[in-house]
């Protein structure tokens, strides 16, 4: 029999009454749907945003560059035009700042002091920037009459009081014997010393390394007399067990090389200039200098492109580029003929030991040169800034202070012409120091056309005055000038030529500089004037004798300073007079005359002698302060310490 279960629905386990029955509602998942939704939201409209901003924006309307001439709207035309661009370099530079301790001399004792150091080794630019505008404009009369020597006083001197240390020396040789001490060591101590050293022997089986003497004196060393007795009851101390081992720092893998200055090249390599003379041919030039016939005559063909002769005008420069070869003769790499700076030919010698024709790279072309407002030179094709333009703005990169910029100038100013375009390979090198605005310029640097110049700057006790001395000790100041004009130019070189006034061929005893009427006229030297007057042809003519037989003389003037007269004394770069065009002249101009014991001499070829030379004593003290200075200079960070000094 069947068991009936009715029509019942069937009982949910989970107690659902009904199963279409809601859900509840999820706070989190709520929560989560809101937020997404604001995220989104938000990216969206900050998508947007940016899309249409610089639709917000009015665009400007492009306006055309209009060229203007850089003398200003008065002069017309566009800009110059230059065959190519000028290279811009920039300047490579290094400055340091320390602080190091100095050895000052005040009075009868050194104190040493610690002071602040500033190095600063930096190549020329040779681009304008935005400092140009800082440079004062250069005054060659100012320069030349502003003494950087005699007219200046003696440092400070450091008082004693304020230096860290103070040092007093005292000859021994007058001090007693018993002064000194007894520092002898008595037999018993050399005998127990002995047999220490036959004692580390015997143990070890091999000697040590033999003992310095001051640490075998530091063994033995007594106390003084005055020592107090004190120390008779402290106990004795207790050997160290390590007192008999010496130690050695030995390294390893170190390889010790001696530096190498890049800039140096190949010493075997020699370049040498000659100026054609009236009669030469590029075959005599060639022979003199050790070509062999076969060698003349490929160069020549190499020069002239094959042609049957080559012949070089008076007054060409011919540069050849000289190695040895085997067996001791110089063999000519390149041969070069240039007119001024402008290569015309040029043949070398290819891998294939042959003499070809070379294509110079500024074949035919004149470079660029800024221009500029103060530039009234047209007649100099050279490129780049002036040296002193160059110098100044890149001294001021370097925020050197003005006052030792000024003084790097002057100092300069006596082996290197402010007025000559400024290399990329040209470079300079100051320290000073700089203790709270007290600055004062210790050496100098120069290097210009693979010439280097280094002076110090040394005050002299003895004779109380400060000047610029080279390494040997010899001032920067040269003995006479050879431009004894602030500006000008030159017009006539010393030797025979053909008289402009009188009609016919004089010897012409000097050389003349021209200029404005006006223009200051310097001082050759330091000297005694021996007379200033009319003198026929001269004009107004102004003699002044020096030391050692020298005489210069200055002719065609327009007038006298005040108180030149006969007898008078002037220094270096005094103003004398002024360039005129008096006597038999044609036009403004100054003539400069040197005598030697009455017979004239080339100013422009003349060795002349330095200002002045210490000796002696002087000498001596210069050449320390000179090596501590050298000293102070290697401890700049980031300096490579010098080996030697291959000058000295």
């Amino acid at each position: 029999m069947a068991l009936a279960l009715g029509h019942e629905p069937a009982l949910d386990p989970a107690g659902q009454k009904d199963p279409h029955e809601r859900q509840a509602l999820n706070p989190r998942w709520l929560a989560g749907t809101i937020l997404t939704g604001l995220g989104g939201g938000s990216l969206l409209v900050a998508a947007l945003a940016l899309s249409v901003d610089n639709a917000s924006v009015a665009p400007e309307r492009a306006e055309r560059l209009t060229q203007t001439s850089g003398h200003g709207a008065g002069s017309g035309g566009g800009a110059r035009k230059g065959d190519k661009l000028t290279r811009a370099v920039e300047a490579v530079g290094a400055k340091q700042s320390f602080r190091a301790p100095m050895t000052l001399k005040v009075a009868d004792r050194e104190v040493i002091k610690v002071r602040n150091f500033v190095r600063v080794a930096t190549t020329l630019s040779t681009v304008s920037g935005p400092l140009a505008a800082e440079i004062p404009p250069f005054n060659a009369t100012k320069l030349m009459t502003q003494d950087t020597s005699s007219d200046r006083s003696p440092e400070p001197a450091v008082e004693a009081a304020d230096a860290d240390v103070s040092l007093v020396k005292s000859d021994l040789s007058a001090a007693p014997a018993d002064a000194l001490g007894d520092q002898a060591l008595s037999d018993v101590e050399v005998a127990a010393q002995v047999a220490e050293e036959r004692r580390a022997i015997r143990d070890s089986g091999r000697r040590y390394l033999p003992t310095p003497a001051q640490t075998l004196m530091m063994r033995t060393i007594r106390t003084g007399a005055g020592a107090s007795d004190l120390s008779s009851y402290l106990p004795a101390p207790a050997a160290s067990p390590f007192s008999n081992i010496e130690v050695r720092v030995v390294p390893e893998n170190v390889s010790n090389l001696l530096k190498r200055d890049p800039d140096q090249g190949d010493p075997a390599l020699e370049e040498r200039p000659i100026l054609v003379r009236r009669g030469d041919t590029i075959e005599s030039i060639l022979q003199a200098n050790g070509a062999s016939p076969e060698e003349i005559r490929l160069i020549v063909a190499a020069l002239s492109k094959n042609a049957r002769s080559y012949s070089v005008a008076e007054g060409r420069t011919i540069r050849l580029l000289l190695s040895p070869a085997r067996g001791g003769r110089a063999q000519i790499l390149r041969a070069t003929v240039a007119n001024g700076e402008q290569i015309e030919t040029m043949a070398a010698i290819n891998d294939d030991f042959a003499y070809v024709n070379v294509a110079p790279a500024n074949a035919g072309v004149k470079p660029a040169r800024p221009q500029s407002q103060d530039d009234e030179d047209e007649d100099d094709d050279g490129s780049g800034l002036r040296f002193y333009n160059a110098f100044y703005e890149t001294a001021l990169r370097q925020q050197i202070p003005r006052p030792i910029i000024d003084e790097l100038v002057r100092v300069f100013s006596n082996d290197v012409d402010m007025q000559r375009r400024a290399s990329p390979s040209d470079s300079f090198e100051a320290f000073f120091t700089d203790d709270e605005g007290d600055l004062d310029l210790m050496q100098a640097e120069i290097s210009v056309g693979g010439e280097t110049f280094r002076y110090y700057r040394y005050s002299n006790p003895d004779e109380n005055f400060t000047d610029y001395y080279n390494e040997q000790g010899k001032s920067a100041r040269k003995f006479l000038l050879r431009k004894p004009i602030a500006e000008g130019v030159f017009r006539s070189p010393f030797g025979m030529r053909y008289h402009p006034i009188l009609r016919y061929s004089r010897p012409h005893n000097g050389v003349d500089w021209a200029n404005k009427i006006g223009t200051p006229i310097l001082a050759a030297g330091n000297g005694v004037v021996i007379s200033a007057g009319w003198s026929s042809g001269y004009g107004k003519h102004t003699e002044i004798q020096h030391a050692n037989g020298y005489v210069t003389t200055y002719s065609h003037q327009s007038g006298f300073a005040n108180g030149i007269t006969a007898g008078a004394r002037v220094r270096q770069g005094q103003v004398i007079g002024y360039l005129g065009s008096t006597g038999l002249s044609t036009g403004p101009h100054l003539h400069y005359e040197v005598k030697i014991n009455d017979s004239f001499v080339d100013p422009m070829k003349i060795r002349l002698p330095r200002g002045k030379e210490l000796a002696g004593r002087s000498l001596e003290e210069f050449q320390r302060y000179r090596d501590q200075v050298d000293e102070l200079i290697q401890k700049a960070p980031g300096v490579t310490p010098k080996l030697a000094q291959a000058s000295r």
